[in-house]
Order: structure tokens, then C-alpha cells, then sequence
């Protein structure tokens, strides 16, 4: 009997070290995963993907960047009908050693998170320069309608486009041209006839822009107005009395 009790007393001393063993090893592994994977405070998730026309998948899952950190990237060729454009950065601007080289580097800025987009845009089918969807449209105030869709046109990069907009309705007036989401360059953004360089993106909106005309401008057309059409009448009426007064001495003349 006593020697069973003795047995069973070495048996649960084997366990309990066991036991003990497993728990130390176990906490040993979880400080050492803990301190693999422990974050940096200053380190910023960065994800790294492309938009359409890139010829290979990048990896979706982001990676830690200390702050200040120069970080290479690197970007597949296109697929066909696309070609690489530049690199982009969301959503704070970064410092890209090249924005248009495959193979570049870029310092990690202080913020939350990265997203780093590789840029390709489509390969117009007859030539090397990509083409643009280009919309026109304007706002109320126009005389015409623009913004059914109709007037949308693809151009290649770098084409001078010629554009028109109709006259104002009244109580308004035409102000200016401007583009989304890229500033293009006008030969005249005041002009309701005008031209514009197509820049190099997948599209651009451009917008005739008319403002309502304030009671001050009312007047002030209207005073113009006035003037205008009283010079005209005092014109008119001179021209009017200097024909009688030679028809006159004509017929005076014409009796003597």
C-alpha cells in the first residue's frame, strides 16, 4: 500500500514539472512572437498595388515602413494596349526618386498609412500616343445644353482641341473654362471660343463656367446700354438733319 502511494506521488510530481515545462515554453514563444512582430510607433502600413493594364497581380497585403525609410519599388510590364504611366501616392504626395521609371525608390513620409499605385493607361490602336475621354459640359446659365453625353470624344495626348460654348441666359454671364481632375492648359480660359492641350490621363471633364450677373453688373450693362443707344440716336439724327439740310440746298439750287 505504501508503495503504491509512493508511485502515484512520483507520477504527479513527473506531471506537474511536465506541466510546468509546457506553460514556461509556451510563454517563451508567445514573448518571442511578440517581439517579432511588435510594431514600431513610427512605422506606416504601406500597400503597393496598379490599376488596370499592369501584367502581373501585386501582392494586397500591406508592410510596415519606419518613417524616413527609402523604400525600392518596383512595377511588371503592361499587358498589351496599355503602357506604364508613373507612379502615385494616396494620401499624402511622397518623394519619388522617379514617378516614371519602373524601378525607383520613395522616402516613407510621417502618416497613418501609404497606398502606392503603379499608373498604365490605355495605347490608342493606331497610334503609340494613349487616348483621353474627353467630356465637355457646363453649368446653369447656358444657353445650350451640353452635358448629354454627346459631345464626349476621345483625342490623344497632347492634341490641341478646339472648344465653343453658347451665349449666357439672361441674368447670366460666362466666366471661365476649367478642367477635372487634371489642370489642362487653355490658349484663353476666358474665351468662349477657345482651345486646350489634352493632357496625359484616362480622362478629363471640361466645364464652361457661368456666374449670375449681380445687381451693380445690371446696372452698369444697363447704363452701358443706355449710352450705347443714345449715341447711336444723336448719330442718326445728325445724319438725318445734315441730308435734309443738303437735300434742301440741292432743291434751292436746282430752282435758281
Amino acid at each position: 500500500m505504501i508503495g503504491s502511494v509512493i508511485m502515484f506521488k512520483k507520477i504527479m510530481i513527473t506531471l506537474g514539472a511536465t506541466l510546468l515545462s509546457l506553460l514556461m515554453f509556451t510563454s517563451t514563444i508567445a514573448t518571442a512572437d511578440n517581439d517579432e512582430y511588435s510594431l514600431d510607433s513610427r512605422s506606416v502600413l504601406t500597400f503597393i498595388n496598379a490599376t488596370l493594364g499592369a501584367g502581373c497581380i501585386l501582392h494586397a497585403a500591406g508592410y510596415h515602413h519606419e518613417i524616413g525609410t527609402v523604400v525600392p519599388i518596383h512595377i511588371c510590364e503592361p499587358h498589351v494596349g496599355f503602357r506604364f504611366s508613373r507612379w502615385e501616392s494616396y494620401p499624402v504626395d511622397v518623394e519619388f526618386a522617379d514617378a516614371t521609371a519602373f524601378s525607383t525608390t520613395f522616402i516613407v513620409p510621417d502618416t497613418d498609412y501609404l497606398t502606392i499605385r503603379a499608373i498604365f493607361v490605355s495605347i490608342g490602336a493606331t497610334s503609340e500616343f494613349g487616348e483621353v475621354i474627353v467630356a465637355i459640359n457646363t453649368t446653369p446659365g447656358a444657353s445650350c445644353d451640353l452635358n448629354t453625353g454627346e459631345h464626349n470624344r476621345h483625342y490623344k495626348f497632347g492634341s490641341i482641341v478646339p472648344i465653343r460654348t453658347c451665349g449666357p441666359q439672361v441674368g447670366y454671364r460666362f466666366s471661365h473654362w476649367e478642367s477635372f481632375p487634371f489642370d489642362v492648359e487653355f490658349a484663353d480660359a476666358t474665351a468662349l471660343a477657345t482651345t486646350f492641350v489634352v493632357p496625359e490621363t484616362d480622362f478629363v471633364i471640361i466645364t464652361a463656367n457661368f456666374v449670375q450677373i449681380d445687381e451693380d453688373e445690371l446696372n452698369i450693362e444697363h447704363s452701358s446700354f443706355l449710352r450705347t443707344n443714345a449715341i447711336i440716336v444723336i448719330i442718326g439724327i445728325t445724319g438725318i438733319i445734315f441730308t435734309s439740310v443738303i437735300a434742301i440746298r440741292y432743291k434751292s439750287r436746282k430752282i435758281n
